[in-house]
């Protein structure tokens, strides 16, 4: 960990899932001896948990947030703890500089689209901003300790989407999020399209319960995938009563496509990949499709209250 905050006070805090595959070990290896490690067992292995024992055994009042599947310019600590006091904020984050896992043709294209706007919308932390503004939610997030303990830290229940559940809370306790574009998070993206399908799916699946816990949508964009997944299956069901119905769902059906490749094409000849123009528009479509079935089932539990502690805990492994 090279860092330029250039103090003595910092403390590293890693929340390990009970793993058996060599991780401990090689924390010791990579962090540098002039920060303190302490390493916090998270018997319940789930992310959230993970995180609120790291809060509340933290000594600072400061708490930055640092996932794995990244890498951190040196100034991140520094320029967050920075921004943090300049703006009067209750969390800043970084943009995320999407690279692919892997160096082959589908792990460029997951990249690719996982920070594309018709990917993942107008989300600013994934596809940029111009300059610092105000959002509804950022990348890991650097807090003030109190404030996160006064709202409770984390919300348990969650193995996806508790950022957005959190900077909700924030921003309706009266706080205030900002996006610092000069702050660039290299994050290394899924290298295959079943585990864009699981991560996806989780997405969607959580997303209701947040809905529910929040009492408002966080972004009407995210219902977007869930209402082109219903019409593709509701749609489809229907063709073969109406024929009005079928005409108007291979209409919107060709339209989506058509979009999809015309964006694989320009993708294409911007990064001079030619693949793009086969793997985007599937990509495209599986990302949307595994985030509009999660929501789908996100609201059949969120309704039934099936979003039970056991089933966290079994789907966070």
């Amino acid at each position: 960990m090279h860092q330029d905050y250039g103090r003595s006070n910092i403390e590293i805090l890693v929340a390990d899932g009970m793993s058996n595959d060599g991780t401990r070990e090689k924390l010791f290896q990579y962090v540098s001896k002039k920060y303190p490690l302490i390493i916090i067992d998270n018997i319940y292995q789930s992310v959230s948990h993970g995180l609120n024992l790291a809060i509340s055994n933290s000594q600072h009042n400061i708490i930055i947030r640092m996932d794995a599947h990244s890498s951190y310019p040196n100034n991140y600590i520094s320029q967050l703890v920075y921004y943090l006091a300049k703006l009067n904020a209750d969390n800043v984050g970084g943009v995320i500089d999407t690279l692919p896992g892997s160096d082959n043709h589908i792990s460029h294209s997951i990249a690719n689209a996982i920070s594309h706007p018709f990917g993942v919308g107008n989300s600013l932390f994934r596809v940029g901003a111009k300059d610092i503004c105000r959002v509804e939610t950022v990348p890991f997030g650097c807090f003030h300790k109190n404030k996160l303990l006064s709202l409770g830290g984390y919300d348990l229940d969650l193995v996806r989407n508790q950022d957005d559940e959190l900077n909700a809370r924030i921003i309706k306790n009266g706080g205030a999020i900002y996006l610092i574009p000069e702050i660039k998070i290299k994050y290394y993206a899924r290298t295959r399209i079943v585990h864009l399908i699981k991560m996806f799916f989780q997405y969607g699946l959580y997303k209701p319960l947040v809905i529910k816990k929040t009492k408002a949508i966080i972004t009407y964009r995210q219902l977007i995938p869930f209402i082109f997944t219903v019409g593709i299956i509701v749609g489809s069901i229907l063709s073969f009563i109406y024929p009005v119905i079928y005409r108007a769902y291979i209409s919107s059906t060709l339209c989506y496509f058509g979009i999809s490749i015309y964006i694989g094409l320009k993708e294409s000849i911007r990064t001079r990949r030619w693949y793009n123009i086969i793997y985007l528009p599937f990509i495209f479509s599986v990302i949307h499709f595994s985030y509009g079935l999660g929501f789908a089932s996100g609201i059949i539990r969120t309704i039934f209250g099936d979003h039970t502690r056991r089933k966290i805990i079994k789907e966070s492994r």
